[in-house]
């Protein structure tokens, strides 16, 4: 079930646009980024070259693991704004764990957008973090329990404290997790707030799950987009939250 999750273009080498949807018609929100860099460009380019040239999430060593090269070597970027801009590559990159990290590291709040949902580690971060007093919201949308039906169940069965609820009125969600939006619960402190958008849905990492065949994000080529304003909320940061909330004021009980 290998899937490309890239949408991205770059003209003359000086400029890109990039996006965590593209090539559907139907309604819905695309995040979206545009902008001038070389060090960006040159490792998206690397990723593009990769592709090209036929190696993709399927290509495998005799160990099973992704015999793609890490193109992403820089990690940061410097951006024209106060926020800090990281780009991370999948499968050479483990994207789900990195958010699976940030949950577990989260000081105040979790909260979660996505089409569908099946990721047992990222359930049981979930909950682990909301049963302890942290603010964890999760939002699915209509493809919801399409590509693995008992993860799925996990996150319904198994999150007693987790708030969930589900969009059913557009095709098109992206990704998006947003994590310490809100002041801490244990001592009223205000932590750096950060962004995590994937060009997928949070699928598990795992090729077999009791027998069963899983989407599994080592075979996504994909990008994660990672965003740390480390100075209150700047214009990009309230976006994000805008279009998150947007999506929970209008879901409905999962």
């Amino acid at each position: 079930q290998t899937m490309m999750s890239h949408n991205y273009v770059i003209a003359d080498r000086k400029r890109f646009v990039t996006s965590t949807e593209a090539g559907r018609t139907e309604d819905g929100t695309r995040l979206q980024f545009e902008g001038r860099g070389e060090d960006l460009i040159l490792d998206m380019l690397a990723e593009h070259n990769q592709l090209a040239g036929g190696v993709d999430a399927t290509a495998l060593t005799a160990f099973s693991s992704p015999a793609k090269s890490i193109a992403d070597f820089r990690w940061m970027y410097p951006v024209d704004s106060d926020v800090n801009f990281e780009m991370w590559l999948g499968p050479q990159e483990r994207v789900t764990k990195r958010i699976i990290d940030a949950v577990y590291s989260a000081r105040a709040s979790v909260w979660v957008l996505t089409d569908d949902f099946a990721n047992d580690g990222l359930t049981k971060a979930l909950q682990d973090k909301a049963r302890v007093g942290f603010d964890v919201k999760v939002v699915v949308g209509p493809e919801f329990g399409r590509s693995n039906a008992p993860l799925s169940r996990e996150l319904e069965n198994e999150t007693p404290d987790v708030a969930k609820r589900q969009v059913t009125d557009t095709p098109v969600v992206p990704t998006l997790v947003l994590i310490d939006y809100e002041a801490s619960p244990i001592n009223g402190r205000q932590y750096n707030h950060r962004a995590f958008l994937l060009t997928h849905d949070l699928y598990a990492a795992t090729r077999l799950y009791r027998g069963l065949e899983v989407t599994s994000d080592q075979y996504i080529d994909s990008a994660l987009w990672v965003l740390t304003d480390y100075n209150g909320l700047s214009p990009e940061m309230l976006e994000l939250q805008s279009v998150w909330q947007a999506h929970f004021d209008r879901a409905g009980a999962l």
